[in-house]
């Protein structure tokens, strides 16, 4: 066995809680066989069935670690929303509650507090449009004067991010300045972070006539998103050039990353589409072609909830849709 999942009953025995999971464990094997088990357990409910409290117990094998970690909550009584939350001490840290204060026209989440030994006070604040967007935030450690804050400008028609800015206290001009460009049809075309410190970045980004993701790159700063990518363009901090393909029934088929060394190529099989067919858009076989290597095939099964068997890595999304460079964004 290597995961389960407990319902209804809390690991202290306590019962009552019909449907909701109370306990999850992975199980980890040496190479005697002999298992260590990974846990994670809710130490009660509130009346919305929120977690009040929650266990994460490492075991013995993983020395100078193991012990039972406790985690606590506190939600809302109104909304439900969360309110705090209780770490440990642990690895040479304190016991910290980080406390959310909501507007109590709004609802919306204002401020961030710590109870930090010795640093104790508001860490963030974000006041927000009046159609309920963040307009802003500050960041800093409370008792010490430098912070940060980042500003969101919207364009006034269509409530899109325009521009966002972050400076620094410690540091003379803007370390972040990204501009956002849009096509026509609403869908992301380039973003331009120009600052006053650091290095400028562009990002490039083409989709098909169904908005999805095709190509995105960083070219030179000369050079603007309407040329085609060449290895000779790219530029940037940390240049990167990436092609998708999809096929009709939106079921990413290659991921092609071009570099100086050569291009690595992914490839997606799925069953073709039809009647009676089974799991058509699920990925069976993945296959990495890189330069000077082996191929590198990645085969997946499923049970009847089209769930990967227990212990075998998770295919990847094969949707093209959700596939925008958000992390770099």
């Amino acid at each position: 066995m290597r995961a389960e999942w407990k319902y209804d009953t809390l690991y202290s025995g306590q019962g009552g809680f019909r449907g909701q999971l109370t306990q999850s464990i992975r199980y980890e094997y040496d190479s005697a066989g002999t298992s260590s088990a990974y846990k994670w357990q809710v130490r009660g409910f509130n009346e919305r069935y929120q977690p009040r409290g929650v266990n994460y117990v490492i075991p013995p094998v993983e020395t100078g670690l193991n012990a039972t970690y406790i985690y606590a909550y506190e939600y809302s009584l109104f909304t439900g929303a969360p309110t705090s939350i209780s770490y440990p001490a642990a690895g040479g840290l304190v016991t910290e509650q980080l406390t959310t204060d909501y507007d109590a026209t709004t609802g919306m989440p204002v401020r961030l507090d710590t109870s930090l030994t010795g640093s104790a006070g508001t860490m963030a604040t974000a006041p927000y449009t009046a159609f309920g967007e963040r307009k802003s935030s500050i960041y800093q450690v409370p008792g010490n004067s430098n912070f940060t804050q980042d500003t969101v400008y919207r364009d006034e028609t269509t409530r899109r991010v325009d521009w966002v800015t972050v400076t620094r206290s410690t540091v003379d001009g803007i370390v972040s300045d990204r501009n956002y460009s849009y096509k026509a049809a609403g869908r992301i075309k380039s973003i331009a972070d120009t600052p006053e410190v650091g290095q400028a970045d562009l990002q490039c980004f083409r989709d098909d006539a169904l908005g999805r993701l095709t190509t995105a790159w960083t070219p030179k700063t000369e050079v603007s998103c309407d040329t085609d990518p060449i290895l000779d363009n790219l530029g940037g901090p940390a240049p990167y050039w990436q092609d998708w393909t999809v096929d009709d029934t939106d079921s990413r088929r290659t991921e092609t990353s071009h570099t100086s060394s050569g291009d690595t190529t992914r490839s997606y099989l799925v069953p073709d589409g039809g009647q009676n067919v089974v799991r058509p858009h699920a990925v069976t076989q993945m296959s990495t072609d890189a330069p000077g290597q082996p191929t590198v095939v990645a085969k997946y099964e499923y049970d009847e909830s089209a769930t990967p068997p227990a212990g075998r890595r998770a295919p990847p999304r094969t949707t093209a849709a959700p596939l925008r460079r958000a992390a770099r964004r």
